[in-house]
């Protein structure tokens, strides 16, 4: 946990929020975040509420199914072991390469889709879809998410380490079935953006 990673100013991202989960024009908070970025220490970011870890979270969508991944007892963040996730999240560090990308986030948003997954097929679209800030929780306090739906053309997809997570399409009324075996936000976007 030596990485520096991307921050924003809580006290300054909080006047773009409207709660738990917020969508509408997300685009003020978005310029808000890439005007205010800076990087530190992840070990005191953990602890450190006055700052907000920026977290893309990419729910992988295929027509009316998502994509529904488990996480094994061989990943290192044992709070998540067992639990389901609907989204490919984790923290951008500041040695990511934008390369193509349009910015920050979005190098982040790519590196970690294809760290945990290839999708096969042409991707469709990218849109940010809401942002999660639930405060309920010491570990919510000092992430945020950045929830992005990618729908792809094609259902066919590899992934990359399946020791550490499986993976499978699912519909609504499965998701739903599912719902209290979900990591938090994974629960927040069913409820907020798929149902």
């Amino acid at each position: 946990m030596n990485e520096n990673v991307l921050v924003v100013p809580t006290a300054g991202i909080n006047r773009f929020l409207t709660g738990k989960f917020t969508t509408g024009d997300l685009q003020p908070a978005l310029d808000f975040i890439l005007a205010n970025e800076s990087f530190q220490p992840r070990a005191k970011c953990e602890e450190d509420p006055s700052f907000k870890q920026i977290i893309p979270y990419v729910v992988c969508r295929h027509g009316t199914r998502t994509l529904v991944m488990q996480r094994t007892n061989r990943q290192t963040e044992k709070r998540l072991h067992g639990k389901i996730s609907i989204g490919i999240g984790g923290h951008i560090n500041d040695l990511e390469t934008r390369g193509s990308a349009q910015n920050i986030i979005h190098a982040g948003l790519e590196r970690e889709v294809e760290e945990e997954i290839h999708l096969h097929g042409r991707r469709k679209s990218l849109e940010l879809a809401g942002i999660i800030s639930d405060d309920s929780t010491p570990v919510g306090q000092v992430h945020m998410g950045l929830v992005y739906l990618l729908e792809t053309e094609s259902p066919d997809f590899t992934v990359n380490e399946p020791d550490m997570m499986t993976a499978e399409w699912s519909t609504l009324e499965e998701l739903r079935a599912r719902h209290d075996r979900m990591e938090t936000w994974s629960q927040i976007v069913l409820d907020q953006v798929l149902d």
